[in-house]
């Protein structure tokens, strides 16, 4: 059974009335406009928020001129696909995919006819959310804006979206977007092995997670103008902020496999034909965490391309180890990993039982598109080997030279972590 919104079922009340006769005439007497791309229809029938943004500022008009122009309006007919190329996008809008990708997402399922959300608001959060994201080979703003793909089409599946309420739907696109905001290009077990303060202040338990959301919120709060809540209820409110931390923690590995079992029980026990509270937070964490984790599910084009950028990732953590005095982390020696035999197992190991699970519960479709990725992904890796990544694998394995007592590549990625202050609203002009 869908969920009701607070605000009620119905959409906002929207101004009718009948042309007159004179005008009929006159509209049919004129020569038919010229066709408009379907995703930038969506889009300029609410672009006025941006356009004229309340309370004075910059103006964000640039922001609806980019998202119309032929070039990202064409990418975002295919947004609802699971294929749809990120690298592609990120290159269309101007490195602006987190921007434009959780625009049109919360504008082509008509989200702002039920909620109040200030598109002037929304717009600059999302462009200081995305200036946050740092310069690190896969957790920046295209992951970030990958996530939120991936989110949305896992929401809008039939046995998802009909137990989600509006407020849901916004707050899991926003959740998505925001879910690695400011990752220093290491993960929790760097953090906590190398007592950086970040695993102190939250005692060694999701750091990253924890921080994320923590930086986020603060930044969603920074400014009036930022508030991407404003006009929202109370409960509406508190509603989103507990979902949205909810599934954010939920993208902890460490929680994988407790993940999986609980859905698969809950499965076996019908619970998600009438869902009780509790596991709409377990679909919508499922939803989040194969967003996160989806890149072996990926077509084999955009899959090795995310995989070269979390090698390189890792590698360039294993750097900052061997740095640090501390041993070296699995599948992070740049020097003796095998990359096949890395995906390999972390497919098979991790990915393949929770993408047949999670793809079997959605249904046929999402088992012929993912998992079928899934599985010729991994045979492409036991076939080819490394030599699978193809012009990628040589800068992959060349080791970087020894870096001077004073160079700028001496201050790691880690020591950086929640070291720079909340990004303040843009001060782009059109």
């Amino acid at each position: 059974m869908a969920r009701e919104d607070s605000e009620g079922a119905s959409p906002k009340g929207k101004k009718s009335g009948r042309k007159t006769a004179t005008k009929d005439n006159e509209a049919a007497a004129a020569p038919p406009p010229p066709p408009i791309n379907p995703a930038a229809r969506a889009h300029r029938r609410k672009s006025q928020f941006v356009a004229n943004p309340a309370g004075g500022g910059p103006s964000l008009v640039w922001v609806d001129r980019l998202i119309e122009g032929d070039p990202v309006a064409k990418l975002l007919e295919n947004a609802q696909k699971w294929d749809f190329d990120m690298f592609e996008f990120n290159k269309v809008t101007q490195g602006h995919p987190i921007v434009c990708m959780v625009l049109h997402q919360v504008k082509v399922n008509n989200l702002d006819d039920y909620l109040p959300i200030n598109f002037a608001n929304l717009t600059r959060y999302l462009l200081s959310l995305e200036d946050g994201y740092k310069d690190v080979p896969f957790h920046n703003k295209l992951h970030g804006a990958d996530a939120a793909h991936g989110m949305t089409f896992f929401m809008m599946q039939p046995k998802v979206t009909a137990h989600l309420s509006k407020v849901d739907l916004y707050a899991c696109i926003l959740a998505a977007a925001m879910h690695d905001f400011e990752h220093p290009g290491v993960n929790n077990a760097f953090l906590v092995n190398s007592r950086h303060e970040t695993a102190l202040l939250y005692n060694d338990q999701s750091v990253l997670e924890s921080f994320h959301v923590s930086r986020a919120w603060k930044l969603l709060l920074s400014a009036p103008n930022l508030d991407v809540f404003e006009g929202f209820t109370q409960d509406q409110y508190r509603d989103a902020r507990a979902t949205m931390i909810h599934t954010i923690l939920g993208t902890d590995m460490k929680f994988h496999f407790d993940h999986l079992t609980k859905f698969k029980t809950r499965a076996n026990a019908n619970a998600f034909d009438e869902p009780e509270k509790k596991d709409v937070w377990l679909l919508l964490a499922m939803c989040l965490h194969a967003a996160d984790v989806s890149n072996p599910a990926k077509p084999w084009k955009l899959s090795m391309q995310w995989t070269a950028r979390v090698m390189e990732e890792f590698f360039q953590q294993g750097e900052q180890e061997t740095e640090k005095g501390l041993t070296v982390s699995a599948f992070m020696d740049r020097a003796t990993t095998n990359i096949a035999k890395c995906q390999v197992g972390f497919i098979n190991f991790l990915i393949k039982p929770f993408f047949e699970e999670w793809t079997n519960f959605l249904g046929d479709e999402c088992v012929k598109t993912l998992f079928s990725n899934v599985e010729s992904n991994v045979a492409v890796w036991e076939k080819e080997g490394e030599e699978a990544l193809g012009d990628k694998l040589a800068a992959l394995k060349t080791i970087p030279a020894p870096k001077s007592p004073t160079g700028a590549p001496g201050a790691a990625p880690g020591a950086a972590l929640g070291a720079s202050p909340a990004p303040t609203a843009p001060t782009s002009s059109t």
